[in-house]
């Protein structure tokens, strides 16, 4: 499979780890969702990141840069015969820290004191081409996500949900549903989020 590692297949798609070669189609599937944004809430391309979808997107460059560096980032691709359907990343806690070193002075817990002390992920999003949700693509993805967290040694995945101004419903119930529970929030820039954690040894 040349750069690729293959973790599971069905008979329409299968799931692995990306390579440089999968870039151009993760951009199509990041593009395509800004874009099924825009056309289902009526939100203007500029307002998105504000209204907490896809916030900051990724750029070529950016990809590059994960893909080089897979000891600090999980980055999985959902694929068909034709093309990619869909993307799952993740950036190990420390490296996240450092992409954003405010971020964890933001905190607010509720039923802990502090983050995990166990090796932890976080996961950034997931994504998948607008036309084939509802299809299990993002579900199995998240299955593989999760199972290729443990085997590198991953205890804890962590995560934000936007809760104001917008509530993102549909990803709180796809998490509740994965076992994630709401361990705090995250105040920044006049937006909320909550903070969720799963325990990957449960």
């Amino acid at each position: 499979m040349g750069e690729h590692s293959e973790i599971l297949k069905n008979e329409q798609f299968s799931v692995d780890t990306a390579g440089h070669p999968d870039i151009d189609g993760i951009l199509v599937v990041q593009n395509e969702n800004l874009r099924s944004s825009l056309n289902e809430r009526g939100i203007k391309d500029e307002d998105l990141p504000e209204r907490g979808f896809l916030i900051s997107p990724l750029s070529a460059e950016e990809l590059t840069e994960i893909i080089s560096e897979p000891e600090s980032h999980l980055l999985l691709v959902a694929r068909s015969e034709e093309k990619i359907e869909g993307y799952a990343l993740g950036y190990d806690l420390d490296k996240w820290k450092k992409e954003d070193p405010m971020w964890e002075k933001q905190l607010v817990f509720r039923k802990r004191k502090t983050l995990p002390l166990g090796k932890t992920l976080y996961f950034r999003h997931v994504a998948v081409a607008p036309e084939i949700k509802g299809r299990g693509v993002g579900r199995m993805m998240e299955h593989d996500f999760f199972e290729e967290a443990k085997r590198r040694g991953y205890q804890y995945i962590i995560g934000e949900i936007l809760r104001d101004p917008v509530v993102n419903k549909r990803s709180m119930d796809v998490h509740k549903t994965s076992g994630f529970e709401v361990i705090g929030e995250n105040f920044e820039e006049g937006m909320v989020w909550d903070v969720v954690l799963k325990n990957l040894e449960k």
